[in-house]
Order: structure tokens, then sequence, then C-alpha cells
């Protein structure tokens, strides 16, 4: 299949495609334009960052040290690194990774290290992190067991997570749609398939919450901790 014919001008004069890979991304800036140009799109992620910051408004300490996997440009970061003591975000793009840096520093934001990333093999091996936030990554992983049960494992037992998912509802399959037309196989979530996951995971969930345009919205937040050492969440 054929990259798009919509191009982004390049560092050296020469044209870069709007679209990289089903597995790399889009151009940070170009992906920027996009929430910023778009009025719906500018609207959906007001709603998703209202959704997941009030989510971790709910689980978070001022002194926590949180891994955020699948950064992107920082949409959530910012929002993020002004609530918790310390951030860490990875990202597979490094050209994602050059933009966050560039952002941190015009937003004079210091408390945030980047490192690349992806999961659920490719995390940060250092783990005991208070809080884990996963947004927009899940979407693009068959295996949602194996996911959750990796972001599980970066955090220190009582430790909490906030992750999206897209829901199985008519917004989501519409945005499925969307996401086929780059080249991008999303996987649609049912409510209780997401809180099983996560129990196998050993997450217990706290809050399963909807954001989109409707009542039943296309995306799922879901915020939870993770089990101490011995005790079970089934």
């Amino acid at each position: 299949m054929s990259r798009s014919a919509v191009e982004a001008e390049a560092p050296g004069g020469r044209r870069r495609p709007w679209f990289i890979a089903n597995t790399a991304g889009w151009h940070p800036e170009l992906y920027e334009r996009w929430f910023t140009w778009n009025p719906m799109q500018a609207a959906l992620r007001r709603r998703e960052q209202a959704a997941v910051l009030g989510a971790v408004d709910g689980l978070a300490q001022a002194s926590d040290r949180v891994l955020e996997v699948g950064c992107g440009t920082g949409a959530h970061t910012i929002g993020l690194a002004r609530r918790c003591r310390r951030v860490v975000a990875v990202d597979a793009s490094v050209e994602m990774l050059a933009y966050l840096e560039r952002r941190l520093r015009r937003e004079a934001i210091s408390n945030v290290a980047t490192r690349p990333g992806k999961l659920p093999d490719g995390l940060p091996a250092d783990g005991g992190y208070d809080g884990v936030l996963a947004v927009g990554v899940l979407n693009y992983l068959p295996e949602l067991d194996a996911a959750l049960r990796a972001l599980a494992e970066t955090l220190r037992p009582g430790g909490w997570a906030v992750v999206t998912m897209p829901r199985n509802s008519p917004g989501g399959w519409l945005y499925r749609v969307g996401e086929a037309l780059t080249r991008r196989r999303v996987s649609l979530r049912s409510e209780t398939a997401v809180r099983a996951a996560a129990v196998r995971a050993g997450l217990a969930p706290a809050r399963l919450t909807s954001a989109g345009f409707s009542r039943r919205g296309f995306l799922l937040v879901l915020a939870a901790r993770r089990a101490a050492r011995g005790t079970s969440v089934e």
C-alpha cells in the first residue's frame, strides 16, 4: 500500500510524507495542527483530556513518580507534570520525543525525562512507579491482557494506572473506520472485557468512564490500582 500523497516540509527542503507507517505514527507538527485546525478533533481532545486528567486527579499525589507510555506530542504530559513530582515520558517515535522536548523547554517544565520505549516489551526496566498513564496506546494492541500486565508490572504495589482504549460503541466503530484509512488496525473493547482484563493483570478497577460527544462515547477511561503483594483483586 502506498504512502499518503499529503506531505509536509522537512529540514533541508525535502518533502516528507504525512503518514510514515502504520506503527510509526504521524509527524508531530502536522499531528498537532490536526487538533488545532479541526474543530471537532479539538473538541474531542478537550473531552479526552478532561476525562483522563480527572481520573488522574482522583488517584495521583504531588509526590508521585509517574511513567507515561505513548506520550506523543505531550497532550497529557504537561498536565501530568504539573500534578506530579517526576514524569518519565516514553514513546516509540523519536520525532515525537524530540517535539515533546522542545515543547517542555518552551513551557519551562523541568520535571519530565523522555525515553524511547513501547508496549508491551519495551518499557523502562527501573519500575516501582507510583503511577502509569497510557492514552491512545492500547487502541492498536490486540493483546489487551499482555499490555495491561506490562503496565501493572511498572508499578509499586498500590500504585495507580489510568489507561484509555476505544469503546465497542457506535462512536468507536466510526473511530475504527477513520483509523483504517491510515492503515491502523484498532481493537474495540467493552466495559466487561476491560474490567476482566484489568483484574487478570493484577489491577483493581476503581473507575471506568467514557469520553466523547455522546453518553456512551467512543473512548473508555480506566482508573485502577495495582494489588498489594499477597492480595487478590478477584
